[in-house]
């Protein structure tokens, strides 16, 4: 198994149309053979709008082909433009 965190915190202007975007991408990833859970989570906290990314694959290969998508491209282009800065993210794997 292979897993990942990512948080983003998208611009003000751009939050909401970035987590329909998200969501989007959750309906896709879920249909991909390789993708074993993917859900997102917003942060309660009203100081930073946050939006937490879980993604689990049944292998690293998975992953690998998940991310070499034109749907993530596509996402990977706008974290260019509409975040206030790069993802954290944390690669995770089952103990």
């Amino acid at each position: 198994m292979f897993s990942l965190i990512v948080k983003i915190i998208p611009k003000k202007e751009s939050f909401v149309s970035l987590k329909s975007k998200l969501q989007e991408l959750r309906d896709i990833t879920l249909k991909e053979t390789g993708c074993y859970l993917y859900l997102l989570h917003e942060s309660l906290e009203n100081t930073t709008q946050c939006i937490y990314i879980y993604e689990s694959f049944h292998s690293k290969e998975d992953f690998d082909f998940h991310v070499q998508q034109d749907y993530m491209k596509e996402i990977f282009n706008l974290f260019e433009t509409e975040l206030e800065k790069s993802p954290e993210i944390t690669q995770l794997t089952n103990i």
